[in-house]
């Protein structure tokens, strides 16, 4: 029995043979299976939506709707799971009708019993998973046999030509459309060795060699024949021969101009020596005089001992041999080419500074990606991981081996939405490039800020090869800039906005309330006898005194409000509209309550109160500075008054000058 159930859905409007399979699969002996029942055509199509089914059972007949409508319409939908046909009919036209439409089986409801259900189940689900497998190879195949940038040509036993792939045809003539092509018509200038080289595959197996291209007279190919299996069994099954055609024309005109140059050294821009057996230099062309200058010797005498050792070498191996030698500050790459039958060799110079610069840049280069403090991660055009460097492992705790082959994703927070990726993505479509911050999670989960650079790589043919991504994880610096602002727009005492941030809240109350047309009020609030809490309990028990009352007026305020300490020991609050007198009202009698008993400090209670000044925008003021005086004026009206108590600024003739 398997460790998971198999998942099956039946649609059948009869509830009695939705009960009677499910018994039936009850019994089953090698598998289990999970059944979920669809009463109608519409239920079952909801069903597949989302739910994916091993496989389905489907009533032949339900009602005006025929088993053949609901696999179309399944498939429509894109469900891949087999579709196998209940009925209460019989017959062979009914069952072959079935299996074209692309139902996978066809059972009688009389004659169904528990191994027969589980069989035919087991076998559609294995038969899909197969067909889907094969499916897949095949897709795989087709996708590198066409894009391949290697010219493939799939031949056929008998060496003719079933179909080649777009890099082929852009080398090789056109297939006939009139019979099939063999080998030595896809190369009319050399038919007769490639029709030979074909021929040899039955003893040698993979074959190679070069061939020339009917465009033009100089274009030369590599040919590789390689056959799909060299036992008698492939052969037996006519399995093909994959032709793997290179144009190697550039290599062949460089070896023929290699020996041309052999032949005649004179003429050579590069250095040419011709030393003998013991190492003496019987030869030199033009170019070679700087080097003989800088070795102090002269033709008839001893080439440097590094060279008459590696030409010693040559005639004892009879093989051709590159060193490297650095002469006069220049980096030089020779070969050494034995001409045997003269006992000579012909040592051919390359100045390869610039090349050996270029590989030091690119150690450097990598030198920098290994030590450089920001994380550097490098993927290939679809987005998979190819390598990270040391730093992208310190700050994301994945190491190399964990990131490469993987995408980005692993670190992804879930802090940004789809839109954000899309403008990210946006952005290196149509600049190749993008900076800004990302929220990403680290191997251990933490959430952390970084600062990217992403940077796309393009191909010669225009196409992404790779996108370059640096970041440097910021979190520290933006908590640092955070609590730097907090302190700037805060109070440190009470941590409640300090008259910065209080004023700017107060525009933007009268900027709303503009809009909207409600009113608002702005309550200002100074203790009375706190004076007395200094003198008595010293300035520790003041600011002990100051957070209890921002504590208390905070409790009493609606969490829409903006409470604020302006300075010593005054407070305001911007009651957000719409706010009247009974909405204020009520504010003011709670705080005033939290006051009946003096404030507590250690063990002492100190006889505070407040006097609360309220001015309401636009009835009061009609602009941010007359507002604020006209509540600071109320508020001193209230302590007139006799203190603990509230003055509204309409009622308070002072309040108005």
């Amino acid at each position: 029995m398997t460790e998971s159930a198999y998942r099956i859905l039946m649609v059948d409007d009869s509830e009695d043979d939705y009960l009677l399979t499910a018994d039936l699969l009850e019994y089953t002996r090698q598998a289990r299976f999970a059944l979920t029942w669809a009463s109608s055509f519409e239920a079952g199509l909801q069903s597949l939506t989302g739910h994916p089914f091993d496989a389905i059972l489907v009533d032949f007949r339900m009602g005006p709707r025929s088993g053949f409508d609901f696999l179309s319409a399944a498939q429509a939908q894109g469900t891949e799971a087999p579709c196998i046909f209940l009925t209460g009919q019989q017959g062979h036209e009914i069952e072959m009708a079935a299996l074209r439409q692309g139902a996978e089986d066809f059972l009688p409801k009389k004659d169904l019993s528990p191994s027969l259900l589980e069989r035919t189940l087991l076998h559609a689900i294995e038969r899909r998973r197969l067909l889907t497998e094969v499916s897949r190879s095949e897709a795989r195949f087709r996708a590198l046999f066409e894009e391949s940038r290697i010219g493939m040509v799939i031949l056929s036993r008998d060496g003719k030509a079933r179909e080649m792939n777009g890099e082929a045809a852009r080398l090789l003539p056109p297939l006939p459309t009139d019979r099939q092509a063999d080998v030595g018509d896809l190369f009319p200038r050399d038919a007769e060795a490639a029709r030979q080289a074909f021929a040899s595959l039955g003893s040698t197996g993979a074959h190679s060699l070069n061939l020339r291209l009917d465009r033009t007279p100089e274009e030369w190919a590599q040919v590789t024949y390689c056959p799909v299996g060299s036992d008698e069994r492939s052969r037996a099954l006519d399995a093909p021969v994959v032709m793997i055609v290179r144009d190697v024309t550039r290599e062949v005109i460089l070896t023929r101009e290699r020996d041309l140059l052999a032949t005649f050294p004179r003429e050579n821009p590069h250095p040419v020596l011709r030393i003998d057996i013991h190492g003496f230099c019987d030869y030199a062309n033009r170019s070679a005089n700087e080097l003989l200058r800088e070795w102090g010797i002269g033709q008839g005498l001893p080439t440097p001992s590094p060279l008459t050792l590696a030409a010693r070498e040559v005639f004892e191996d009879g093989h051709a041999r590159d060193i490297e030698r650095t002469v006069g500050g220049r980096v030089f790459a020779f070969t050494l080419a034995p001409i045997k039958r003269f006992d000579r060799i012909y040592v051919y110079g390359r100045d390869i500074t610039e090349q050996r610069q270029a590989v030091n840049r690119l150690r450097r280069a990598a030198l920098v990606f290994d030590n450089t403090d920001d994380g550097v991660m490098i993927t290939d055009g679809q987005g998979i991981i190819r390598t990270v460097n040391a730093s992208f492992t310190r700050i994301t705790g994945y190491s190399h081996d964990e990131a490469v082959g993987r995408t980005p994703a692993i670190l992804k927070s879930e802090r940004h939405d789809n839109d954000f990726y899309a403008l990210l993505w946006g952005g290196l479509t149509e600049k190749g490039a993008w900076e800004g911050e990302l929220w990403n999670r680290r191997k251990s989960g933490e959430i952390y800020l970084q600062h990217s650079r992403i940077r796309a790589v393009y191909d010669d043919g225009g196409g992404v090869s790779e996108f370059v991504s640096t970041f440097s994880d910021i979190t520290g610096a933006r908590m640092r800039a955070e609590e730097l602002e907090r302190r700037a727009y805060n109070d440190p005492l009470t941590g409640l906005p300090n008259r910065h941030l209080f004023h700017d809240r107060l525009g933007m109350a009268i900027s709303r309330s503009n809009r909207s047309g409600n009113s608002f009020a702005l309550m200002y609030l100074d203790l009375d006898g706190f004076k007395g809490v200094n003198d008595r309990g010293g300035h520790l028990a003041g600011d002990q005194t100051l957070q209890w009352v921002a504590d208390r007026i905070a409790q009493s305020v609606r969490a829409e409000d903006t409470l604020a300490r302006l300075g010593g020991d005054e407070f305001a609050v911007i009651v957000e509209a719409p706010a009247d007198r009974a909405v204020v009202k009520g504010l003011t009698d709670r705080v005033h309550t939290h006051f009946v008993d003096g404030v507590p400090v250690g063990d002492v209670r100190f006889p505070v109160t407040v006097s609360i000044g309220v001015a309401f925008y636009p009835s009061d003021a009609q602009n941010r500075h007359d507002l604020v005086h006209r509540a600071d004026a109320a508020m001193y009206c209230a302590k007139q008054q006799g203190k603990r108590t509230t003055c509204y600024a309409a009622d308070c003739p002072d309040a108005t000058e």
